[in-house]
């Protein structure tokens, strides 16, 4: 009979002791799962103070370097557009910088944490904002670069009054005024299409008019002709200062952003 008490206790001190064990090691689980939330916790807040900072500055020193670029010949622009491109693409895998975690998410209501993450989505509108204006000069690029290859193959210029090549230079410009015409450009290239669409379609009609007079024989008609189609390709002069002031405006307006990135 002792002997079966002493089994009966033994059993139950046991079963006390294992349900203990499985108590000690359920807690001790939750104090480590608390534990590793905790440091996670601190490195993903950690985590974003560092990365927006560091973003913000390598994205500062690429626009510093675009903007530094000269802008005066086809190449030197090539060049430009690719370093703007290349700061675009730096932006693009940096959008998710200020994105925390959902079962984060409740700890902005702590004032450190929620400092943070506005000090992160602060830097993220300024970020946003400058790669829109550098977008915004690089599809201009994109733009003049498309309608300069198309004037070049027309070609321009006085020399081309030479009866040998008048039919050929005529069907040339033709083409330019149809296909420029169709050109499809950003909104910021609008005000030099508009303006190229009708000076080419006036040369195109300038062409017509030389090619009637010669066929006519009417030298009082082919004169005048000549001496309007001579005016008109001046006009070419007035789109490319037009050119010229919108790239700068445009590029003034990255200038603000960009030193707005800074601050």
């Amino acid at each position: 009979m002792k002997q079966l008490h002493r089994t009966l206790s033994l059993g139950g001190f046991a079963t006390r002791h294992k349900k203990l064990m499985i108590f000690s090691s359920i807690l001790g689980v939750l104090l480590i799962a608390a534990v590793a939330y905790a440091w996670w916790s601190i490195a993903v807040w950690t985590g974003i103070d560092k990365n927006y900072v560091v973003v913000q500055t390598e994205t500062h020193r690429q626009v510093d370097s675009a903007i530094a670029l000269p802008a005066r010949t086809s190449e030197e622009k090539a060049k430009k557009r690719a370093a703007l491109e290349a700061v675009h693409d730096f932006n693009s895998k940096h959008q998710t910088i200020c994105d925390v975690p959902g079962s984060l998410s409740w700890q902005d209501r702590f004032d450190t944490v929620k400092k943070t993450q506005n000090e992160c989505k602060a830097v993220l509108a300024k970020l946003v904002a400058v790669d829109h204006s550098l977008m915004v000069v690089n599809g201009y690029l994109h733009d003049e670069k498309m309608f300069a290859e198309l004037v070049a193959v027309a070609g321009s210029g006085l020399g081309d009054l030479d009866e040998a090549t008048w039919n050929e230079t005529a069907t040339k410009w033709h083409s330019l005024a149809m296909k420029t015409k169709d050109l499809k450009t950003s909104k910021a290239f609008d005000a030099i299409l508009q303006r190229s669409i009708t000076g080419t379609a006036h040369l195109d009609s300038c062409w017509q008019e030389v090619l009637a007079a010669n066929t006519a024989k009417d030298r009082t008609r082919f004169q005048i002709a000549k001496d309007e189609l001579s005016s008109t390709y001046g006009t070419f002069k007035d789109i490319t200062q037009l050119s010229n002031d919108t790239f700068n405006a445009l590029q003034k307006e990255l200038q603000l952003d960009y030193i707005a990135l800074a601050h």
